[in-house]
């Protein structure tokens, strides 16, 4: 007891705690043969959406740590040596997105963008507003953003509710677009309730997008469709999800759907009235692969980033 006492004194006089690594259970995590998981980068609690600079920084989203972080691989042994905040104080600034040498930002009510940031990691230019007109209402609120093919910036609008109709503002349960420099907002697809990722086809060029379908009806209705990073369930009899998930396509159909990585979530950790929630130690919130091949994971539970790769 002596002993322990003294490593925990020394931890605080230092300002220290004991090494991510050493309390996440990485060895739960199953995976297809031939695939291994590592920790990539540590300290950036809420992790959420994941962006690549162009000089190969991984840029971070989060939503209720009100932060954007840039992580950064100085000798590229697939590990981050270095972790900047890039921002704080935010409103869930979940979504990002990175062209030109600049990132964008998505706020509840703005989309904002960051010339020449990684340039500047260590001390950040002001923030350009591009546009400041989205709604307000923080009910899906929060938002995932991407370049398309057509060079325009793709930011949805979730419903601001469970189940509503909203005609003051059409804008809700869309996913919109603009140019570069916020101008010309439209409304590209409706009848979307809310999502927090998506991507195109390389091949087609067709969206794909994850759905979040309404709550509290039963827990198999409606399906959720296409949620590859599987963030878990919040109010289910039974948790579910907490993984990411592999899908394979013959053209623009779905023919397989199956687990790539699961053993965050271990069984039910509390009820609240009809809400369950999910013992899990991480949650996957979103995946980017990269240049390399390799697949990183952002977990918003756990505050990391996780590495994925494959040896024959």
């Amino acid at each position: 007891m002596t002993r322990l006492l003294s490593i925990l004194a020394a931890l605080l006089l230092f300002g220290q705690t004991p090494p991510t690594q050493a309390r996440l259970p990485l060895e739960q995590i199953k995976l297809p043969p031939g695939f291994k998981i590592a920790l990539y980068a540590e300290g950036l609690p809420n992790a959420r959406q994941m962006a690549l600079g162009d000089k190969g920084t991984l840029f971070v989203g989060s939503r209720t740590a009100r932060r954007v972080y840039a992580v950064v691989d100085k000798d590229a042994d697939g590990k981050a040596d270095q972790v900047h905040t890039i921002a704080t104080g935010l409103a869930s600034p979940s979504g990002i997105a990175f062209r030109d040498g600049a990132l964008y930002v998505a706020e509840i009510s703005r989309v904002t963008r960051y010339d020449a940031i990684e340039s500047h990691l260590e001390s950040p230019p002001a923030p350009v507003v591009i546009n400041d007109k989205l709604p307000t209402e923080t009910h899906h609120g929060w938002k995932y953003l991407g370049f398309g093919p057509d060079g325009m910036l793709y930011v949805p609008i979730g419903a601001p509710c469970n189940v509503c109709e909203r005609p003051d503002d059409e804008r809700f349960a869309t996913i919109t677009r603009m140019r570069a420099d916020g101008t010309g907002q439209e409304i590209f697809a409706r009848g979307i309730r809310n999502t927090v990722g998506f991507d195109w086809h390389p091949q087609t060029g067709e969206l794909w997008l994850a759905e979040n379908g309404r709550d509290n009806i039963a827990d198999d209705v409606p399906p959720d469709e296409l949620l590859v990073a599987e963030h878990g369930s919040w109010n289910r009899s039974q948790p579910q999800g907490y993984r990411v998930m592999l899908i394979k396509l013959e053209g623009s159909k779905a023919v397989s759907y199956t687990p790539f990585a699961e053993g965050w979530l271990r069984g039910v950790r509390s009820s609240r009235g009809s809400r369950t929630l999910g013992d899990a130690w991480g949650r996957p919130a979103d995946v980017l692969v990269m240049p390399d091949g390799s697949l990183l994971i952002a977990d918003d539970e756990a505050g990391v980033i996780y590495r994925v790769t494959y040896t024959k």
